[in-house]
């Protein structure tokens, strides 16, 4: 007569649940955002150099930078600062 301490029972080993693949609206929406940001960062580039080169154009205080002026850009006031004597100005 066995007990039912000498019965052994196969012990199942816990596993960590996987991640689901992705799916096809995930791949999709992923693929149309990156999409969306190559386009918009090529509009920027696009577009920067158009709004600088009119300013320029019209007089403002772009079309007095030459060659060798210090220019200094400061992300985090969002301000350009052009080193020009006043006597330019």
């Amino acid at each position: 007569m066995a007990s039912a301490w000498g019965t052994s029972r196969p012990r199942r080993r816990w596993a960590a649940p996987s991640s689901p693949a992705p799916t096809r609206a995930t791949l999709l929406l992923s693929l149309l955002l990156s999409l969306l940001l190559t386009l918009l960062l090529t509009l920027l580039l696009t577009l920067l150099p158009i709004l600088t080169r009119t300013r320029g154009q019209v007089g403002g205080p772009i079309a007095l930078v030459q060659d060798g002026d210090t220019i200094t850009i400061d992300a985090t006031t969002l301000t350009i600062d052009v080193d020009v004597a006043d006597a330019e100005l």
